[in-house]
């Protein structure tokens, strides 16, 4: 049928259809067309699934590139078809991959920036606040890192150990090798 009538609207049902089909090959194939032919607007939620896609292959550049596409147009804004808590959590798992990718690079700047917005977006997500207080460590800026893994280690999540740690060592450098007024 696409074959014989080319339509963006065919090529939209049959890259669902392959979704959930579980053909990601096939997916990846028209939902390019779709997020080719449809304004972002309309194929945003294409968009995101193709970055799924390209994260489980491990093609982190490639799902970026859509990820950045979607948050250009709809970053600060919420699609008129969300509630703006269902976009919030979906804008902190899209900063959240952009952020690994810069931490790896070692762009601190980036990383701050990015975990800044999963951090607006998803507040009780102790990574984001971790490696923030990472970058604040690395450039030297000790006192400004201690409250970002103060906000990780209280989180209680799998990285809150990690953070409580390295609280621990840059309060006892600001306090005279002291734990005193940690709690606080």
């Amino acid at each position: 049928l696409y074959k014989a009538h080319p339509t963006k609207e065919t090529a939209a049902g049959l890259a669902q259809l392959y979704l959930q089909m579980k053909n990601p090959d096939k997916f990846l194939v028209y939902a390019a067309r779709v997020v080719a032919e449809f304004p972002i607007e309309q194929s945003y939620p294409v968009a995101l699934q193709m970055a799924e896609v390209y994260i489980q292959r491990q093609n982190i550049p490639r799902a970026i590139e859509l990820f950045s596409k979607v948050m250009e147009t709809y970053g600060d804004k919420v699609p008129s078809n969300l509630k703006e808590w269902e976009w919030n959590r979906t804008r902190a798992a899209v900063y959240d991959v952009m952020a690994r990718d810069a931490y790896a690079k070692k762009d601190c700047a980036k990383t701050v920036d990015f975990y800044g917005k999963v951090a607006s977006y998803a507040p009780k997500t102790a990574d984001a606040h971790y490696y923030i207080g990472m970058c604040k460590w690395k450039e030297k800026d000790q006192a400004g890192a201690i409250p970002y893994f103060a906000k990780a280690a209280v989180l209680g999540q799998n990285i809150s150990p990690k953070a409580k740690d390295y609280l621990e060592q840059l309060w006892k450098a600001e306090h005279n090798n002291t734990l005193d007024g940690l709690d606080a």
